[in-house]
């Protein structure tokens, strides 16, 4: 996979689309400029999800059980948005 960015005119981007979104969907970043500045950047779509991104970075680990039981639903008349505001009150 290519990663060496290119650097490209809002005019070229606009002459040659196809070609530069074909780049960057082989991997390959791209700078776009107007007059010679940055001022944007396409970016290939990363294939791994943001659940797997936060356990590659040790942020969140995978469950150990497989067959997680949650505790039983309390039943009650009040909402908690009403519990909420009640104790903000206090």
């Amino acid at each position: 996979m290519a990663s060496e960015e290119q650097r490209v005119s809002l005019r070229e981007l606009n002459q040659a689309s196809g070609r530069i979104i074909a780049g960057v969907k082989g991997g390959r970043p791209v700078t776009i400029t107007e007059r010679g500045k940055p001022v944007a950047r396409i970016v290939p779509i990363e294939e791994e999800s943001h659940i797997e991104r936060l356990i590659a970075d040790g942020l969140i680990r995978r469950a150990k059980a497989k067959d997680i039981v949650f505790p039983p639903r309390i039943e009650s008349e009040i909402s908690v948005a009403q519990l909420l505001a009640e104790d903000r009150s206090e």
